[in-house]
């Protein structure tokens, strides 16, 4: 009954969110692109391509410059380009309406015709719009931007199949007509960020959020708000609590480029992080010809996707480093849960060697130290557990649970001070934690400290009416209070007894001792009278 109560495994973190108070794309942007915003308020015609990657804050810069371009032209529109797939659809969205017997050219160009003079179209995802419409339209559209002056803004995402077939495509009708502002962040940038999220940033940990974003303005917004005094903190943080993030960054390659990503990250594991690889490695690890190896790799160069290495013999490669962190600790996670599946199995040598393998991978994964630390304390390895125990509290000083399994540990060990320190700290942490509340009541009992062990054990039913050890341990309690008290106060007497003891001892020296003075000073007395008589 009077037992500590035990946390369980850890099996994957898990995931959160972030948000913003203000768009930090836009903050950027106007500072670095302030004649852009200038000529659409002078009405000077524009015709602008914002050309950036996934997630660099493109979409919402055109949607503020929308609202200043429509606070100039009643003639304004916003177009959606990913959901435009057909000329009707996009002179509908415009707002005509274009009958089926109708030619869609001619009708097309007097809905155009609207905008002309000043007016302005803003698209999104302008590359995809004109691969899905066609050479024809774009042609007939491009003609009618020119001939009735008709502001456009657009964007992009360079590298994609859809900028390659058209924008960049020389003989498509738009290559080279926009003005390009390339939608990226630089050092200067970063730190204009840093202070609008009211953080301070070491500047080489500075030039590394700007490595691992890969001009990704949401990614770079979650490791300055995670950041505290440690990068590597930081890119913890953020892939645990933003799994959804990094799929939708992956979603932006191929499938067969993702496979060589993984592959890549992989062979870069297995080396221990020392080296990239080469497209020989890469082709043979993926079974895959040179030549595909080759073209796919150069195409995630572009996007920065993955870098190429400058100190090999032979040309090498590395993934981008938050991508690479991310495969980490996806493989961290394989490597925790079969260490778990063994332990459930009884394979415990199997399973330390498991969780050892996502430590090797990666000395901070948390969650590997505090399960082999689990493991080691069931195979009485206390010395072990305890290190693996505070490794977890190196890499994350606020896990109670890791708290309150080393105060289990130290007091098994015999170490109260400590262990009530620990169990203290997790209750500190989360003050309605039931079990460090529970464990540091059993402690109280067997140090015989029964009033300090009362008062937890009820604050344990405060948290949890339904917990019926620490009803258990309550009921048994208060015999142990009355004869506790009894014994202090049968010491008290005994002690009170000892010190009269000890004073009439003291009373009786003192009347000895003033016996001897008084027959000192007759004797004295006696001298002088004789010495007066003579």
């Amino acid at each position: 009954m009077y037992d500590y109560i035990e946390t369980t495994l850890v099996e994957k973190a898990g995931s959160g969110s972030a948000s913003g108070k203000e768009n930090n794309a836009v903050i950027v942007f106007k500072r670095n692109n302030k004649f852009v915003i200038e000529n659409i308020n002078k009405n000077i015609p524009v015709t602008y391509l914002l050309s950036g990657v996934e997630s660099s804050g493109k979409t919402s810069i055109l949607n503020y410059l929308f609202n200043i371009g429509r606070n100039k032209n009643k003639n304004c529109r916003f177009l959606d380009g990913s959901m435009i797939n057909n000329p009707h659809r996009f002179f509908a969205s415009l707002g005509g309406d274009i009958g089926s017997q109708e030619n869609w050219k001619v009708a097309g160009e007097g809905i155009l015709k609207k905008f002309g003079n000043g007016g302005f179209l803003f698209i999104d995802d302008f590359d995809k719009m004109l691969n899905d419409l066609g050479g024809d339209f774009a042609k007939i559209f491009k003609s009618c931007i020119s001939q009735f002056k008709i502001n456009i803004l657009t964007t992009n995402t360079p590298g994609s199949l859809d900028s390659d077939k058209t924008l960049k495509n020389k003989k498509d009708p738009f290559h080279n007509f926009l003005n390009i502002i390339e939608i990226k962040y630089d050092i200067s940038d970063i730190i204009l960020l840093t202070d609008n999220l009211d953080r301070y940033i070491d500047h080489d940990d500075v030039r590394k959020i700007r490595e691992l974003s890969n001009n990704n303005i949401l990614v770079m917004e979650l490791l300055i708000k995670n950041y505290s005094n440690n990068i590597n903190k930081s890119i913890r943080k953020t892939i645990i609590e933003n799994p959804i993030l990094f799929e939708r960054i992956k979603g932006e390659l191929t499938s067969q480029q993702q496979a060589i990503l993984k592959d890549l990250c992989s062979l870069v594991i297995m080396n221990g992080g020392r080296s990239g690889a080469t497209i020989k490695d890469l082709a043979k690890f993926s079974w895959l010809s040179e030549a595909v190896v080759r073209t796919q790799m150069n195409r995630m160069v572009k996007s920065n996707f993955v870098k190429k290495t400058v100190d090999m013999k032979e040309r090498g490669y590395l993934p981008n480093s938050l991508l690479f962190e991310m495969e980490k600790w996806e493989l961290c996670n394989r490597y925790n849960a079969s260490g778990i599946s063994l332990v459930k199995l009884g394979e415990y040598f199997e399973a330390e060697k498991e969780y050892k393998k996502a430590i090797g991978i990666n000395p901070g994964f948390e969650d590997a130290h505090y399960n082999l630390g689990i493991l080691l304390d069931y195979l009485k390895r206390y010395d072990e557990a305890e290190g693996e125990y505070r490794n977890v509290l190196k890499i994350n000083n606020n896990n109670e649970f890791t708290h309150n399994k080393l105060g289990i540990l130290l007091a098994k060990l015999k170490k109260y001070k400590t262990a009530e320190k620990e169990f203290k700290t997790a209750i500190n942490i989360d003050q309605n934690y039931e079990d460090a509340h529970y464990n540091i009541g059993i402690l109280f009992y067997e140090l015989k400290r029964y009033a300090e062990a009362e008062e937890e054990f009820k604050k344990v039913l405060d948290i949890n009416p339904d917990n019926k050890d620490a009803d258990e341990n309550l009921i048994g309690l208060p015999d142990k209070l009355k004869r506790y008290k009894k014994e202090d106060e049968k010491t008290e007497i005994e002690g009170e007894v000892e010190k009269i003891e000890h004073l009439k001892e003291d009373v009786e020296e003192v009347r000895e001792n003033l016996k001897e003075d008084v027959e000192e000073v007759r004797e004295n007395l006696k001298e002088d009278v004789e010495e007066v008589r003579e």
